[in-house]
């Protein structure tokens, strides 16, 4: 069938144009699609009247069963079976004489379920026409066809996969060919499908993060505030987050490296001062409403509190005096944005 494209560039040298062309280009592939239903028509009833044809000769060619009992009268006799699995039953021995014209009657009759050679020549009368007629029904799942896969190309491929399958007997050696590729194929489409499915689901586990950072919303004055602050040996992080319908959104980034002095701190006050930049660098968005400060460093919870023994954390504790907030601790695994930052600080 001729593609779109070609039947507008045969309607633009015809020197049609607008409504004109659409016009042409689908009267064009109407006509196709009914010279193709003619096709097929045609050669479907080409293929019955070849198939009555031959019927009407296997018809007039079949002997009567009074031949072969005339034939093998008297020269036939039964003896035991010797075969592993029949013992026990007998079995009609054919004379050598009387085997042809018993071979010659089963082979042209019908009911023996083959002809023979007429079989062979059968297959190639009716099995290429038979595919062509299959290519061309249409197929609205899929852009190829069952015939032009691996198997429909052979006859029997997929009946030998189905009979190792159905019935667990022992193959061929070239038929266990054939099935161990569909095996091998299956096992590989299955791991690849797993293996989608193990990244599909890495893929969509940061989603909610990506489409909160993704665009940073602007700070809102009645929303709760959150300040997340965490150090490492190398520097300091915190980011600023604001509740939105229940869900924490990031709204504000800050870092920056340590000073030569401050590495040589205690874990507490690294995190103590982590916390004291952080108040630092958002306080435009922090200053005159209460605000919720968390950490990963347990000992900070009671950074409101007397307890605190540590001069220069105490110190921190008065300046932070001016800011109503209240101290949480979270699980590390919760801090991951400060955590970072804190890890990849900035100048």
């Amino acid at each position: 069938m001729s593609s779109f494209e070609q039947l507008k560039a045969q309607a633009l040298e015809l020197g049609l144009s607008g409504a004109d062309v659409a016009q042409y280009v689908l009267q064009q592939q109407n006509g196709e699609r009914e010279e193709r239903a003619r096709e097929r028509e045609e050669t479907l009833a080409k293929l019955q009247a070849e198939k009555e044809v031959q019927l009407a000769q296997i018809s007039a060619s079949k002997k009567p069963a009074s031949q072969i009992v005339e034939a093998m009268n008297g020269a036939c006799e039964c003896v035991a079976s010797t075969r592993p699995g029949n013992q026990g039953t007998r079995k009609l021995v054919v004379p050598a004489d009387c085997r042809r014209i018993v071979l010659q009657v089963a082979h042209e009759s019908p009911l023996a379920g083959h002809f023979s050679h007429r079989k062979t020549e059968d297959k190639h009368r009716y099995l290429v026409p038979t595919f062509f007629a299959l290519r061309e029904l249409p197929s609205d799942r899929t852009g190829f066809f069952a015939f032009d896969l691996l198997y429909g190309r052979s006859v029997r491929g997929p009946f030998t996969v189905l009979k190792d399958l159905w019935e667990d007997r022992q193959l061929k050696a070239d038929d266990r060919n054939s099935l161990q590729y569909v095996i091998e194929m299956r096992n590989k489409l299955q791991e690849c499908a797993q293996l989608a499915a193990q990244q599909a689901d890495k893929c969509l586990a940061p989603r909610t993060l990506y489409n909160m950072t993704s665009s940073l919303p602007p700070p809102a004055g009645l929303r709760p505030s959150i300040i997340r602050c965490d150090t490492s040996n190398f520097g300091l992080g915190a980011v600023l987050l604001q509740d939105i319908d229940g869900t924490p959104h990031p709204v504000a980034f800050a870092s920056r490296k340590l000073l030569d002095r401050e590495p040589r701190y205690a874990t507490t006050e690294k995190e103590a001062l982590a916390i004291i930049f952080g108040v630092k660098k958002f306080d435009f968005y922090l200053r005159g409403k209460e605000f919720l400060l968390e950490t990963d460093h347990k000992p900070l919870v009671h950074l409101q509190s007397s307890r605190c023994s540590n001069d220069r954390v105490m110190r921190w504790a008065l300046q932070l005096q001016n800011y109503p907030y209240r101290v949480v601790h979270i699980a590390g695994r919760d801090n991951v944005g400060a955590d970072l930052l804190s890890r990849c600080p900035g100048k």
